[in-house]
């Protein structure tokens, strides 16, 4: 699936009816489109290493590269530091 699959398929969730476990899988949904969203969006050389996915923490690594890749681009706070902030809450 790609990003945009995994948002469509959380918009097709909410669509009316929809009960408590529509829901939270729509926002399930929309977690997993920004994850690999990110991940689509990492430069060659920021992207973690396939050991890293495997790992409990794979969701982790890819917000340390989106903060890395952000620290590279300018000094302070990028949109990128932003967004990796954003998704470690």
């Amino acid at each position: 699936m790609t990003p945009d699959d995994f948002i469509s398929t959380a918009e097709k969730l909410l669509a009316d009816p929809c009960n408590e476990g529509d829901k939270r899988s729509a926002i399930s949904r929309s977690y997993y489109g920004a994850y690999h969203g990110s991940i689509e969006s990492l430069p060659d050389g920021y992207t973690p290493a396939n050991s890293e996915f495997q790992s409990s923490e794979s969701h982790k690594a890819v917000i340390d590269a989106v903060a890395r890749w952000g620290k590279d681009l300018v000094p302070g706070r990028t949109d990128a530091q932003q967004a990796a902030r954003r998704l470690s809450y």
